[in-house]
């Protein structure tokens, strides 16, 4: 029984053919020319290819990898065996303070970041940009050089041009001389920041940040206080209430808000199932925090007000 792929394939077209031979790699059409005037049998065109790739090789001769020799150290460094990580608690700065972390390390290498569990604002947990920042050490495209007016500069250039700017603004006090950096609460940098401005009394220090906590201040502040600082527990709810606030995905709320939640979330064969905690989200678009809801609704943003105060106001007559 005779079979057929399409019905120019039947018909055996000679527009079939031509399609046919195009659509096999260069060279395949040569092989079926065997038994013509200039035949070329798979035994001539596999020499062919053979000598082709020997001739290849003659001329990659000089290309090859670099030989790199692995060398004992001259002193041995303290606390590290080849193939043991060792353990170091540090800090990720961030815009509203920092986030306690412990760093594992292999030979001098930081090879994953995960929460200090000694430290109560974290209890072992940490959100997902914390551990993905590992990936900044290893970024091709970090600053390698000095620019000046966006073009690389050597580094005696860079020293020559800040001693000759250095002593024209001491004459000033330093005026006209501004320094702009992100939000952050770095005591390192403060205390830099001020021997800075005993030098040069009339410098400028300028932050910014492209998502700040503005709004969520100024609510505490006026809520609880002045000098007062909002601290989410979400291990401790049973019912969680999300107003277009994505705090499973990009919004921070708490260094361990991902584990807190997770952790009243881990029901097994119907164990503990009364003590599962209940999210529900309302917001305008999808988020990881709506995927992960037992009810979401879709809200306009220009309703959230309204809706947030008709809750509100449900919430009051509870109490």
């Amino acid at each position: 029984k005779r079979m057929f792929r399409s019905l120019a394939e039947l018909h055996d077209t000679a527009g079939f053919k031509e399609r046919l031979e195009r659509e096999f790699p260069q060279g395949a059409a040569e092989l079926e020319r065997c038994g013509e005037e200039d035949p070329v049998s798979r035994r001539r065109f596999m020499r062919l290819m053979g000598a082709s790739t020997a001739l290849a090789g003659l001329g990659m001769a000089a290309c090859r990898r670099p030989v790199g020799k692995i060398l004992p150290y001259a002193r041995g460094v303290e606390w590290m065996i080849p193939g043991k990580a060792v353990y170091y608690a540090t800090a990720m700065p961030r815009a509203a303070g920092a986030t306690s972390i412990v760093a594992k390390v292999h030979e001098g290498r930081p090879t994953h970041l995960q929460g200090n569990p000694l430290h109560p604002s974290t209890n072992g947990g940490t959100d997902h940009f914390a551990v993905a920042s590992i990936l900044d050490l290893y970024d091709p495209e970090r600053s390698r050089s000095y620019k000046k007016a966006n073009n690389p500069i050597t580094d005696s250039e860079f020293r020559s041009f800040f001693s000759e700017k250095k002593k024209k603004l001491a004459d000033s006090g330093g005026e006209g001389l501004a320094f702009l950096h992100g939000a952050g609460t770095s005591p390192t940098r403060q205390r830099l920041a001020l021997k800075v401005l005993e030098q040069f009394p009339k410098a400028k220090f300028y932050q910014f940040e492209a998502v700040d906590r503005d709004g969520v201040e100024t609510a505490t502040a006026d809520l609880y206080g002045s000098r007062k600082q909002l601290l989410h527990r979400v291990e401790g709810a049973d019912r969680i209430l999300s107003i277009g606030c994505d705090f499973l995905g990009i919004d921070h709320i708490a260094d361990d808000s991902t584990c807190g939640f997770s952790a009243r979330r881990n029901v097994e064969d119907g164990a503990n199932a009364e003590s599962m905690n209940r999210l529900y989200v309302l917001e305008h678009q999808y988020t990881l925090t709506g995927g992960m809801a037992d009810h979401r609704h879709p809200v306009k943003v220009g309703d959230m007000p309204l809706v947030t105060a008709h809750i509100a106001a449900k919430v009051g007559e509870l109490t």
